[in-house]
């Protein structure tokens, strides 16, 4: 790579948001791409809409003085959900106008996200045509993606640090199932309570974590082996990887959720929904397991496979580990980024 410090523009989440959007922000503010320099601006707050609006409004105002005072060579702008698109829309008109080239990373909740039809569309349309390059997170979205975009668009998975995220081995006791999605319905964890409920007679535990506590607790604490862990830091998280031996990720609509990658990366062997980004990590029978979304009769099938073999879960963890050093890791992610910033901004060393 050039040795030219090139200066990158990043506009996305506050940096204490929840979700995996913040979380890609933060792990690239921490180890940038060799050469590059990254300043960070928050566009949207964590509290309701109203207070999205006004960061928003605040990250517009101060946004021309940044401009002048930190000089991109590209702005890299973080895109949620369909809901985003406005105000990323009307920030990308602002980068524009002042000459800063735009990578739009795409981190919608799967394909379905990327608003096919009606006005959104025409908004994502716009702002594909305003950006040197968008990136995605999957094959799905690509194919989406590519007609609005025609050549610009870049699929780069998200990464995990897999030096950190370090597999420990069994712990011993019954098999403990993880699920980190908490209550929102997205995640499937109604399907979840369903099939465990009709898992095999044997002994088993299952930890739960996520936001929405109390609606989680109303629907399991009857349960004597489940426990609910509530909101996780990155090293509770960590804790909580390294202590089940099964990872459970029932998504009914989903992109590449950092939580399935780091469980890759502790080794654990995996049950997943047939959902965009999850069919591309997981490869049947050797890095995990693939059910329909909505059907927990499958699910529960897929579990109990994995409780009643042990050879099997240790198989498919360490074909899950090697998918994650091979395929995922951040730093993978990281120069991927580099090379389409460095192609947006005109720099030479730009070449994959």
């Amino acid at each position: 790579m050039a040795a030219t410090e090139l200066r990158v523009l990043m506009l996305g989440p506050a940096l204490d948001a929840p979700g995996g959007v913040a979380v890609v922000a933060r792990r690239l503010l921490e180890s940038p791409p060799d050469g590059v320099v990254l300043e960070h601006l928050a566009t949207s707050s964590p509290a309701g809409r109203r207070q999205k609006l006004l960061a928003a409004a605040g990250a517009a105002a101060q946004l021309p003085a940044l401009i002048r005072s930190f000089r991109p060579h590209v702005a890299h702008v973080h895109l949620g959900g369909g809901a985003s698109l406005p105000r990323k829309l009307a920030l990308t008109a602002v980068l524009r106008a002042a000459g800063v080239p735009v990578v739009t990373h795409c981190h919608f909740p799967g394909a379905d996200g990327l608003a096919t039809r009606g006005p959104r569309r025409g908004m994502l349309r716009a702002l594909a045509r305003a950006s040197a390059c968008v990136v995605v997170l999957s094959a799905a979205q690509q194919e989406l993606l590519e007609p609005l975009a025609p050549g610009r668009v870049l699929r780069v998975p998200n990464g995990v640090p897999v030096d950190r995220f370090l597999p420990l081995g069994p712990a011993g006791g019954p098999p403990t199932i993880l699920y980190l999605g908490g209550a929102e319905e997205r995640k499937g964890w109604r399907d979840l309570r369903a099939a465990l409920e009709t898992l095999p007679d044997r002994p088993w535990r299952a930890r739960l974590a996520g936001p929405g506590a109390q609606t989680l607790a109303a629907a399991f604490e009857p349960w004597p082996q489940v426990e609910l862990l509530g909101l996780l830091d990155e090293a509770a998280t960590l804790e909580a990887l390294q202590d089940a031996d099964i990872f459970v990720l029932p998504s009914r609509a989903e992109g590449l959720p950092l939580a399935l990658l780091e469980a890759m990366s502790c080794g654990l062997a995996c049950v997943a929904t047939r959902t965009d980004g999850m069919r591309d990590a997981i490869d049947p029978g050797r890095t995990g397991l693939l059910v329909p979304p909505r059907d927990p009769a499958a699910l529960s099938a897929a579990i109990g496979e994995l409780l009643v073999d042990p050879h099997l879960r240790n198989r498919l963890g360490r074909g899950a580990r090697q998918a994650a050093v091979e395929h995922f890791d951040e730093r993978i992610a990281g120069r991927r980024l580099g090379e389409a910033w460095r192609r947006a901004a005109g720099q030479p060393g730009a070449g994959a």
